[in-house]
Order: structure tokens, then C-alpha cells, then sequence
């Protein structure tokens, strides 16, 4: 295996963090994950933030631990009692019952944490409009067949950069690993890096910070549901299948005017009527998980 594929397997360690670096000295939830007979700090988050997120904290917490390991288990607040039963996500007792949750999975399942090192790599990288050539060329052109224009706010191909929400940089083996050992949802294995469903075409401000501060979250999830986002968006269907969220985690700017224009948090993206060719939810959810972490280191 390449020193890129290898990335994936890593000390678990790694994911052991204090808190989210942008927010001050408020009340935090902390969310540990275990490995072995060893539980991990994980994420500290601050109390103020879980109403930016979710209109159900314990489903958005639950949901940000699966995207850090890969896998479907359960949110405990007793570390030490293994009998002690999985907490009740609909709860309506406040998220500050418990100040430490623990997020239980099946000993017998790999688990595959996102990659701490994403934050020394782009996960995002365009194929620019202004010189882009060989399979740069073919991979900006089957995004703009796809999305046509910006998958938020609309903006011109011209204004647009073809992203990779697996950095080109990465390579092939990496992406082929990622989304083997993941495989969310019987999600294809994806073995090219510039394969059209690593891509998004985004305006140029959203591309800047897609996958540094912003990442999108996909509902439903196998926690969170429509109705568990807080949008104030009345064009929002509860009835519809999938959507996908932007969240922002960058507390300085999200509330700014020009980011809730070009990329406003809790705001909608647009998939194609054919979702064949749309981003995975494994590529999707591993970016969510990378962007907490690394809003968090």
C-alpha cells in the first residue's frame, strides 16, 4: 500500500482533541470514543453551539461520532457499566443531564476514524476555470454537466471552481481505501480520485472554505432526520428524501453578510434530478467528521 492509502490507518489517539478552537470558555459536552479497553476524548462542544447544528442535540452528537469512526453504534452516559442502556436520542431532559457522552460500537467492527493529517492536506482542490488541462479538463467538464451551476447559490460555471472533496493530491489509493473500509450505506468503491461523485461545483468563496470550515451534512442520516435541522428556510420539504445541509463551523464568520449570501449555514444544496453520478455518503460524511476535528485542533 502508498504512503496515501496507509494514511487511513493510523493510532486512534490521534483524534484525541481539547475543544473547538474558535469558541470561548462556555459550559462544553464532552464526546469520548473507546478503542480497545481505551476511551479517547474526542470533541469538547461548547452548550452555545449545539442550536446552530440540530433541533436534537443528542441525534447531532451521535451523528458527529459516527462520522469520526465510520459506524453505526450507540450514545451511553456510563463508561464504566456495560449494561447500562443506550440513551434515549428524543430525550426532552436538556443535553447538560449528562457533561460526558460515551459512543459505544461493536467490538467485532473496524473502525475507521477520519484522518487527523487531512488537516496538512487540501481535502479540497478545484480544477480552476482558468488553465485547466488533461483529466483536470475532464473532470471540471463532467462536474458542470452535472451540477451546471454553484450547488448553493447559483453563481454562473464561469464563477465556479470544480472542487475535490477528496484532494487530487491524495491519489487513487487513497480514495479507493477511504471507500472501502467505510462503505456507507452499500456506497460504491470509488477508485479514481477524479471520479465525478468526489466533486462539487462551488463558488469561489464556498470552494475556499469547503473542507476547512464548511462541509455539508446529508439527511436522513442513520440519526438525524429533516426535521432535526434548524432551517428557517420555508422552502424546505419535510417530505422529501435526502437533502443536504450547509453547516459552517466557523463561529466568526458563519453570521457575517457575505457568508450567508455565498454559503449560508443551515442553507440547502442542490443535487441533480439523477443521483447516480452525486457524492457518496461516504465521502460526504468522512469530510463532515474531518471538518469537526479540524475546527477543533
Amino acid at each position: 500500500m502508498s504512503a496515501s492509502g496507509s494514511r487511513l490507518i493510523f493510532q486512534f489517539q490521534n483524534l484525541s482533541i481539547i475543544s473547538f478552537k474558535f469558541m470561548d470558555n462556555s459550559i462544553k459536552i464532552f464526546l469520548f470514543l473507546k478503542l480497545g479497553n481505551q476511551w479517547y476524548p474526542s470533541l469538547a462542544i461548547p452548550l452555545s453551539d449545539f442550536s446552530h447544528f440540530s433541533n436534537s442535540p443528542r441525534r447531532w452528537l451521535a451523528y458527529l461520532a459516527f462520522t469520526l469512526t465510520g459506524l453505526v453504534g450507540k450514545l451511553r452516559s456510563d463508561k464504566d457499566d456495560p449494561s447500562s442502556s443506550e440513551l434515549n436520542l428524543d430525550s426532552s431532559d436538556p443535553i447538560t443531564k449528562y457533561r460526558a457522552y460515551y459512543y459505544v460500537v461493536d467490538h467485532d467492527t473496524e473502525i475507521t476514524p477520519v484522518d487527523p493529517d487531512l488537516e496538512n492536506a487540501s481535502i479540497s482542490d478545484s480544477s480552476s476555470f482558468s488553465s485547466p488541462r488533461g483529466r483536470d479538463a475532464m473532470f471540471r467538464s463532467r462536474v458542470i454537466d452535472r451540477d451546471r451551476t454553484c450547488i448553493v447559490d447559483g453563481a454562473y460555471e464561469e464563477d465556479c471552481e470544480a472542487a475535490h472533496i477528496i484532494g487530487s493530491s491524495l491519489g487513487n489509493e487513497y480514495i479507493k481505501t477511504l471507500t472501502t473500509k467505510r462503505h456507507v450505506n452499500e456506497d460504491p468503491v470509488i477508485s479514481d480520485i477524479n471520479d465525478v461523485r468526489n466533486g462539487f461545483l462551488m463558488n469561489i468563496s464556498l470552494y475556499n472554505n469547503f473542507g476547512q470550515s464548511i462541509a455539508f451534512l446529508r439527511v436522513p442520516n442513520p440519526f438525524m432526520r429533516i426535521k432535526d435541522i434548524p432551517s428557517n428556510n420555508s422552502a424546505v420539504n419535510l417530505e422529501e428524501e435526502r437533502q443536504y445541509f450547509l453547516h459552517d463551523f466557523n463561529s466568526i464568520y458563519r453570521d457575517t453578510p457575505h457568508r450567508q449570501f455565498v454559503s449560508p449555514h443551515n442553507g440547502r444544496a442542490r443535487p441533480p434530478q439523477d443521483m447516480t453520478t452525486w457524492p457518496t455518503s461516504t465521502l460526504l460524511d468522512f469530510v463532515y467528521g474531518s471538518v469537526a476535528l479540524k475546527m477543533a485542533r
